[in-house]
């Protein structure tokens, strides 16, 4: 989880206005400080979109997610909760799974833009409204490692199917990887 450093010394006396470096996740950015009797307001800007507002110097050294507004995280909830509706639409969660993938989707919510994206290139390669599944699987090997898989139910010739997979893998998952992270595989399911 990414922290805000600030690169200087110390915070410093500043007018609402001036700002200092900061260094947030790696990223370049600015901070600046306002103080009243009362207490002492900052403000971490990164380009022109993200912007965090801390109340006091501890919460520099606090994750990122910790200090952000609790609209932008109201907002965040939200999104991923639509995206999880939008998801349980296109592919089948098994009953006595339903609340694991949910769960597992939750804590690695860069999950649902994948599952979303992939849909229409399952489509281009498995044709229309393909049958879907979910489920969350942990490697026999590592315990605690676990892995979602999304099964194209199928009811192609093996050979056929399996070459429709790695068609899709050519064009489009395998420049996915990266941002899959190792959490997310497809593969196929006979019924």
């Amino acid at each position: 989880m990414p922290y805000a450093t600030s690169v200087c010394q110390k915070p410093r006396e500043k007018a609402w206005g001036n700002a200092s470096p900061l260094l947030l996740g790696g990223t370049a950015g600015t901070f600046e400080r306002e103080q009243s009797a009362e207490s002492s307001h900052f403000s971490a800007r990164i380009g022109a979109k993200d912007t965090a507002t801390l109340l006091g110097i501890s919460d520099w050294m606090r994750p990122r997610a910790q200090v952000e507004s609790d609209s932008l995280t109201i907002s965040r909830e939200k999104a991923l909760k639509e995206a999880l509706k939008s998801i349980e639409d296109l592919y089948r969660l098994p009953e006595a799974s339903a609340v694991r993938v949910r769960a597992f989707i939750s804590a690695n919510p860069y999950l649902a833009d994948l599952l979303l994206e992939a849909h229409p290139h399952i489509e281009k390669h498995f044709g229309p409204n393909p049958q879907l599944a979910l489920e969350v699987i942990v490697d026999p090997e590592e315990e605690d490692f676990e892995e979602l898989f999304a099964y194209i139910l199928t009811t192609l010739e093996p050979e056929v199917a399996l070459a429709r997979l790695d068609q899709f893998d050519e064009a489009w998952f395998l420049d996915q990887l990266a941002r899959a992270a190792g959490k997310l595989n497809f593969n196929l399911e006979f019924v």
